[in-house]
């Protein structure tokens, strides 16, 4: 059985599961908490998963898609995965190397993409919420959306830096704005706090990831936006002075900090291999 077709397999039972679970009483609340606890690593799951405004532990909702893995997946997966079972449970699928977890993302992403029915009633607000976003929340969106990545990959992941600090530069010369890096952070804020974006921040040693996810059944409207924001890009013919010298010190500063994070990643490479170089006791 060739990957895709394992995961096609998965996601119809698991909108089976999810039919009894859920859809039946049309509680898209669990289903939303579902997708959470899957969307994000690990290391996110007892720290900041932050979604409409408030910061969520998923540990009850891993424990719903144990239930499944037992329930469902007896048939299909590895004896060791129904004995112990864990979402980071890994198993071999024509020749790729992949845990349960990312299986179970991709099946229910697919899920999302066969019933658009169910986003729609998921999303249903999501056109009076848009309205309703500040100026600056309306102008990231629209960056989001040309800058293309969250787009396509349905999330975007950045590395010790936000994502009102890497696209301030941008937005300033797109809008003519002089807006700051205080007022983009609370248009973010105003995006996770109305459901169009997931957030979490969690740390690898000295890199900070901060991660922000658009929710699946919403991926539609993203790959539209143009058609429903009400944010015109003014045509650019002159930058400020100012305002370009001010661009090129925020990209020298970013690349300080990029330089900063490879030096240290160096440094931890050779006490690596200096600890590997110990004798063993």
């Amino acid at each position: 059985m060739s990957l895709e077709e394992f995961i096609k397999n998965i996601s119809l039972r698991v909108e089976k599961y999810l039919e009894k679970e859920c859809l039946s009483r049309e509680d898209y609340s669990k289903l939303e908490k579902l997708w959470l606890c899957l969307e994000f690593p690990e290391q996110c799951f007892y720290k900041d998963i932050e979604w409409y405004g408030y910061s969520y532990e998923l540990g009850v909702y891993e424990g719903f898609w144990i239930h499944f893995i037992i329930n469902e997946l007896r048939d299909i997966l590895p004896e060791e995965c129904i004995l112990r079972p864990s979402l980071a449970c890994e198993l071999s699928i024509d020749g790729a190397q992949l845990r349960v977890r990312d299986i179970l993302y991709e099946a229910l992403v697919e899920f999302f993409h066969r019933r658009r029915d169910v986003c729609e009633k998921m999303s249903k607000d999501f056109l009076n919420i848009l309205d309703k976003l500040s100026k600056e929340a309306k102008q990231i969106i629209l960056t989001l959306y040309l800058d293309g990545d969250i787009v396509k990959n349905g999330k975007l992941v950045l590395c010790n830096t936000t994502l009102e600090s890497i696209f301030m530069p941008t937005i300033r010369i797109l809008f003519r704005s002089n807006v700051d890096e205080k007022i983009l952070g609370n248009a973010v804020k105003e995006l996770i706090s109305s459901g169009l974006l997931a957030h979490c921040a969690w740390r690898s040693g000295v890199v900070k990831f901060y991660e922000y996810i658009i929710p699946p059944y919403l991926r539609h409207y993203w790959s539209e936006i143009p058609k429903y924001i009400d944010i015109v890009i003014p045509k650019v013919r002159h930058i400020d002075l100012s305002l370009r010298n001010e661009i090129i010190r925020e990209i020298q500063n970013l690349e300080r900090q990029l330089d900063e994070v490879k030096k240290r990643l160096e440094d931890i490479k050779k006490l690596i291999d200096k600890a590997l170089l110990l004798p063993e006791k």
